[in-house]
């Protein structure tokens, strides 16, 4: 992840010093002109719209889309800007609010790509996207609408402000993985890549909030500025650990007003950390593929996630609550990945298409169940190192099943008694989720000794998500 400066307006003197030492890689600016003075790889342009201003556009959000996006072409005409930011921070209270959000956005990127631009989408303030207080679970099924559709070539911004007592403190990052003022990310379950808006130093969101006004009475600015930038490093070494963030600009550079955020005037000390150039870009892997051994015996070479849109309706009701379905995903995935280590060589496909495996009928694609693969991409269970053969059944007949309870769970001629030990429960899972439980904790109750990770890293990152 590269740093840049933010909020650069101006150009201010200061930001004209600093680029004939050092080229940032990473600029955004807010209400550029028809001639910016540094065109950086990596440049994103915003501009200023009071926040009353955003709830009304909002009672027409397809229009309002499409006129901030005529703006930003007009604008990029004269100043080469490319990506584009939305509206900032912008209300996203319940969920018809999102829902309008979703439809200026998309609107808004339409009429962007019709021009060849690239767009910065959401902008979430601090503390955003919504969150359930209660399961602490961050509402990601609400931006569906937009992010079903969203191109790969996109951004999604967040805003990552912390305590003064720096990014890594529990004042600013729950220790127990909950979503937190900082990394919060982490708990965005989409694919697309990731920009931080705005970061630093913030208490209330004021104008005196900024890193200056919280410099200790015993220490003077300079010294505080040292400490406040190891603090950036610590911020950009955390998130460098998210493969989807690309970028986080430092606030700020020229803002009017907001005296305490400003870096401008120390400039030398935070020119480290604005890498000059963009990273190489990560190949994408191979997707991950099934044999699949259909009904008239023929053996269909499918994608798994692509698989996996025809299991999950085909093992679970698409109406269950969404965590029964996510965790029915996460277990079904990992599943045909073991399935296909223990089977092909001997097979000459990795699983059948009935419940001699797991049901795989495509006719039965459902958006509910598409989302909850969508949501989970990439995700397994781990034991001992290797991909865990998740079995599950219907009902698990385990004592240890708040839905089963021991009574006989799903009989068979080999297994009469219907207890099947260490494996997963759907109805149980079911039941679970409407109790609150989310989906990884689902997958917990059922399977033990257990990591939650991505398949997609080479050494099987631990899962952000993980509570």
């Amino acid at each position: 992840m590269i740093f840049g400066p933010h909020h650069v307006i101006g150009p201010p003197s200061t930001f004209g010093d600093m680029i004939k030492d050092r080229k940032p890689a990473a600029v955004l600016y807010l209400d550029p002109s028809d001639s910016v003075p540094w065109l950086a790889p990596l440049t994103v342009g915003r501009f200023w719209i009071d926040t009353p201003v955003q709830d009304e556009m909002l009672n027409d959000p397809v229009a309002s889309g499409i006129a901030l996006a005529d703006r930003c072409i007009e604008s990029s005409r004269h100043n080469g800007i490319t990506i584009w930011q939305g509206l900032n921070e912008p209300p996203a209270y319940n969920y018809d609010t999102v829902q309008r959000l979703c439809q200026l956005e998309l609107a808004r990127v339409q009429r962007l790509e019709e021009a060849g631009l690239t767009a910065a989408v959401l902008a979430f303030g601090v503390g955003w996207p919504a969150e359930d207080m209660t399961t602490r679970k961050l509402t990601n099924e609400w931006y569906a609408p937009l992010m079903s559709r969203l191109d790969m070539r996109h951004y999604v911004m967040f805003h990552q402000y912390w305590r003064p007592t720096g990014p890594l403190h529990r004042d600013s990052l729950d220790p127990d993985g909950y979503p937190s003022l900082v990394d919060r990310q982490r708990h965005w379950t989409w694919p697309h890549n990731i920009i931080i808006g705005e970061c630093g130093i913030d208490i209330g969101g004021q104008s005196g909030d900024g890193w200056k006004g919280h410099c200790p009475p015993y220490m003077n600015l300079e010294a505080w500025c040292d400490i406040y930038v190891d603090q950036c490093r610590d911020f950009q070494r955390l998130l460098s650990t998210d493969k989807r963030v690309k970028a986080g600009w430092i606030y700020t550079h020229g803002q009017y007003g907001w005296w305490s955020f400003e870096t401008g005037d120390h400039w030398r000390q935070f020119a480290p950390l604005y890498s000059e150039t963009l990273p190489e870009p990560i190949p994408e892997p191979e997707p991950e593929r099934i044999r699949v051994k259909l009904a008239d015996g023929s053996i269909a070479d499918i994608e798994l996630e692509e698989y996996l849109r025809g299991v999950v309706p085909a093992e679970m009701y698409p109406s269950w609550d969404m965590e029964a379905l996510q965790a029915g995903a996460v277990w079904a995935r990992a599943y045909a990945i073991a399935s296909r280590r223990l089977h092909r060589e001997a097979w000459g496909f990795d699983v059948y298409a009935d419940t001699r495996s797991q049901g795989y009928n495509p006719a039965l694609i459902h958006p509910r169940t598409d989302q909850a693969v969508k949501d989970t991409a990439g995700i397994v269970l781990v034991r001992d190192g290797e991909v865990l053969f998740s079995e599950y059944k219907a009902y698990c007949g385990r004592a240890d099943c708040l839905k089963c309870n021991g009574q006989p769970g799903t009989t068979t001629k080999k297994n009469p008694d219907g207890h099947w030990p260490g494996q997963g429960c759907q109805w149980g899972a079911a039941y679970l989720a409407g109790l609150g439980y989310t989906w990884d904790a689902i997958c917990k109750a059922y399977y033990a000794n257990i990591q939650i990770v991505d398949y997609r890293s080479s050494d099987y990152t631990p899962f952000a998500g993980n509570r």
